[in-house]
C-alpha cells in the first residue's frame, strides 16, 4: 500500500501545478499590464498583492515580521535572473513555492489515497488512507519523544517556557539536525520558516499568538517543530 504513497501524491502535485499556473497567470495579468511586465519585489508587500498572498498562505496571514521572511525565501527562489522583479513566469513560481510552504502533505497523501482507490470513501476507513494515517501518527509519536527531549536541552532555566530568542539560537539548529530529515540542514531555507511554522502550528492549536509573549510551552514547541519538519522548505 504504502508504495503506492510517492506516485499519488506526486500527480495530485502535478494537477494542482497546473491548476496554480492557470489562476497564477490570471492573477499576474490583473496586477500588471500582462506579459511583457514585472511585479516588483516592494509590489509584494502591498495592499494589493494581500489577497494573492492569503491564496497562497491560507485567509489569515502572520503578521509582517513573520510574513516577510517567507515572501522573501519565495521570491528569491523565483526570481531566476536575479533582476529583483518577477516575470509572468517567475511570479507563477513565485506563488506556487508559497503553496508548497503552506502546504499540508500528510492531507494531500490521505486525499490522494482517497481520490485513487476504488473503494467509495465510506468503506475506505481500513484501506490505504487509514494506513497513511497510522504512519503519520507512529511518526508524530517517535517526533514528540524527540521534541520532550530538545525542550529539556533549551529550557536550561528549567522554567517550562522558552522565548522566542531561544528559537534562535544555535541550539536549535543542531537538535533539528538530529533528526532525520536532511531539508533541516539547509540553514538559508530553514530559518526564514521557523516564524511562520511556530504562527502555523499555534493557529492550528487555536492558540494564535495569544500567550506568545509568556513564552513558549512544551506542547507549543512539539506542535510547532512537527509542523516544520513537515514543510516543503
Amino acid at each position: 500500500v504504502l508504495s503506492a504513497v510517492p506516485g499519488v501524491w506526486h500527480r495530485l502535485a502535478q494537477r494542482k501545478a497546473v491548476a496554480n499556473e492557470d489562476w497564477a497567470r490570471h492573477r499576474f495579468a490583473q496586477l500588471t499590464d500582462g506579459p511583457g511586465s514585472y511585479v516588483a519585489h516592494d509590489d509584494l508587500f502591498s495592499p494589493e498583492l494581500s489577497d494573492t498572498l492569503r491564496d497562497c498562505l491560507g485567509a489569515s496571514l502572520p503578521e509582517d515580521d513573520t510574513l516577510d521572511p517567507l515572501v522573501n525565501v519565495a521570491f528569491s527562489r523565483a526570481d531566476a535572473d536575479e533582476d529583483g522583479r518577477l516575470s509572468e513566469q517567475e511570479f507563477i513560481a513565485f506563488t506556487w513555492c508559497l503553496k508548497r510552504l503552506a502546504a499540508d502533505a500528510d492531507l494531500e497523501v490521505e486525499m490522494a489515497l482517497l481520490s485513487s482507490s476504488q473503494v467509495p470513501l465510506a468503506a475506505s476507513l481500513s484501506g490505504p488512507a487509514e494506513t497513511w494515517r497510522d504512519v503519520v501518527l507512529k511518526a508524530r509519536q517517535q517526533h514528540r519523544i524527540w521534541a520532550d527531549m530538545a525542550f529539556s536541552i533549551m529550557d536550561l532555566a528549567g522554567r517550562g517556557r522558552l522565548s522566542l530568542e531561544d528559537l534562535r539560537r544555535p541550539a536549535l539548529e543542531h537538535l533539528l539536525q538530529q533528526l532525520p530529515y536532511q531539508h533541516l540542514s539547509d540553514r538559508k531555507s530553514l530559518w526564514p520558516c521557523v516564524g511562520f511554522a511556530l504562527w502555523r502550528s499555534r493557529s492550528e492549536r487555536r492558540a494564535g499568538h495569544r500567550g506568545i509573549t509568556h513564552g513558549i510551552s512544551q506542547a507549543d514547541f512539539e506542535a510547532f517543530t512537527w509542523q516544520l519538519v513537515r514543510m516543503e522548505l
